[in-house]
């Protein structure tokens, strides 16, 4: 800045000493105006230089990249960042060519993103990466008195964290994304009552070919009528963090009006600042139809356990009844099975007449694996005995261990008591027959005695006529005679 002011004090023989005098005072009023000029200037230089100093700090201070060019890339401006970043110093920087800094590469793409504020007038934003390192970059212009932009104002920080963490973002997406896509269960987001995505298993299991034919679509879609208020109403409490059911089931509607069944689990979170629904979904149609045909064959076999006029039973080796049908709980005498398996706790002494019968029994299940007409006495509730007869099983699991025994139960005490009876009559009928051998083979021996008798006493009278009485022999003979002949 350059000051020039000038006094000039006319000199002129014409003029008066007043005149003089008055001129004189003007000048030395011009000389105190220049003083004070010149000492507001040099206030305003100081100041000038304190602010552009002060102005260097800000500019070194910030971490960001700060550079002010021309429009023929020639450096104005610098800080110590670019400086440090370009390896010069911010003197070399200052009055340089920028792109002389850069590789080809890089001047190419940030030439055009300057050229570009110089010829619209509009600030830019780009993104470029050198040396491996990455740079955000925004780039305003800066106008001269007739409007024009003269010169590019640049701020540049880098960004190489940020863009390494959105790789790994991506990448992590990615693979969330993958693992969802292939999930083996069907997944949706849904914002409010409408799928804001949903995966291909989704689809599958709703016999959609397309995203585009759920996405935007309300639960109508999916639910079945019958269960739709249980779903909506679950669904938004889940995104207004009331409490609501995690996993449930629900009768849901395929395209073609199929009914299915279907097991979700579900979670409220967070997706782009809203509340969502995170739901998993998965077909449990065949899981239910089989737990439907296991339940009317639970209750066949229930109508046949109950209704059987055989006792039949499951119990642990250890002794204890597991269950009891109505008509084994009779037969011991007890009014109920829960009656029969509350009162008989040790199947073996409570049971069992003969404990050694409860020995055999387990030793022959335990090696054949089952039983067939094992009979054996029991105890009823009154401590009356009666006979039976079972058959039974050993279950096992894999590994080959009991874990119980399982059978059917008859009442053959009429049997028994008919076999005894039987037996007892067997028993006379044979005596009698024994006695009515001995008295024929008494007979015949009588018989043929007699006639040994007969033939003796023929001798002997024989013998009688040829002695004289008074022989010896003679009354020998004679008592022979009497005696065959009595």
């Amino acid at each position: 800045m350059k000051i020039v002011y000038s006094v000039k004090i006319m000199m002129d023989e014409h003029k008066t000493k007043e005149q003089l005098m008055h001129e004189l005072a003007e000048s030395r009023l011009q000389v105190g105006d220049l003083k004070t000029l010149l000492t507001t200037y040099m206030q305003q230089e100081e100041t000038l230089k304190e602010t552009e100093e002060i102005l260097q700090a800000l500019i070194n201070a910030t971490r960001e990249t700060l550079l002010l060019i021309d429009t023929g890339g020639t450096v104005l401006l610098a800080n110590e960042v670019v400086a440090q970043r370009l390896g010069k110093s911010v003197k070399e920087l200052i009055g340089s060519y920028l792109y002389d800094h850069f590789p080809p590469e890089v001047t190419r793409v940030r030439k055009e993103q300057h050229d570009k504020v110089i010829l619209s007038g509009e600030p830019v934003h780009f993104e470029d990466a050198r040396g491996g390192m990455f740079f955000e970059t925004y780039c305003y212009p800066v106008f001269d008195k007739e409007g024009k932009a003269s010169r590019v104002a640049i701020f540049s920080h880098e960004i190489t964290e940020r863009k390494e963490a959105e790789r790994k973002l991506v990448e992590s997406e990615e693979r969330y994304r993958i693992a969802i896509e292939h999930s083996n269960d069907g997944v949706a987001l849904l914002r409010g009552d409408k799928h804001i995505y949903v995966n291909k298993k989704f689809l599958e299991i709703f016999g959609y070919d397309s995203p585009d034919e759920v996405i935007g679509k309300t639960h109508e879609l999916t639910v079945h009528p019958d269960a739709l208020p249980m779903v909506i109403e679950y669904n938004r409490k889940r995104q207004r963090g009331e409490p609501a059911p995690s996993n449930y089931e629900f009768k849901g509607i395929r395209k073609d009006g199929t009914p299915i069944f279907v097991d979700i689990s579900g979670a409220g979170t967070i997706f782009r600042g809203e509340p969502v629904a995170l739901v998993y979904f998965r077909d449990i149609t065949e899981r239910k139809r089989a737990e439907d045909t296991l339940r009317e064959s639970e209750e066949r076999y229930r109508s046949i356990f109950d209704n059987a006029i055989e006792g039949i039973y499951q119990g642990l080796p250890g002794g204890q009844y597991i269950s009891v049908n109505p008509a084994l709980a009779r037969m011991h005498g007890f009014e109920s099975p829960q009656e029969m398996m509350t009162t008989v706790t040790d199947i073996g002494s409570q049971i069992f007449v003969n404990p050694e019968d409860q020995e055999k029994y387990r030793e022959i299940v335990e090696k054949e694996g089952a039983v067939v007409n094992f009979e054996f006495e029991l105890y009823r509730k009154d401590r009356s005995k009666i006979w039976v007869s079972t058959n039974a099983r050993a279950v096992r699991n894999n590994n080959g261990e009991t874990l119980y025994y399982e059978g059917t139960v008859e009442d053959i005490t009429s049997r028994k008591q008919a076999e005894e009876e039987r037996t007892r009559l067997e028993s006379q009928l044979r005596h009698a027959q024994k006695m009515e051998a001995i008295g024929t083979l008494a007979g015949g021996i009588a018989h043929d005695f007699n006639n040994l008798l007969m033939g003796i006493r023929g001798y002997a009278s024989l013998m009688l006529m040829e002695f004289d009485p008074s022989h010896p022999h003679y009354e020998k003979l004679t008592r022979i005679e009497s005696q065959v002949q009595s």
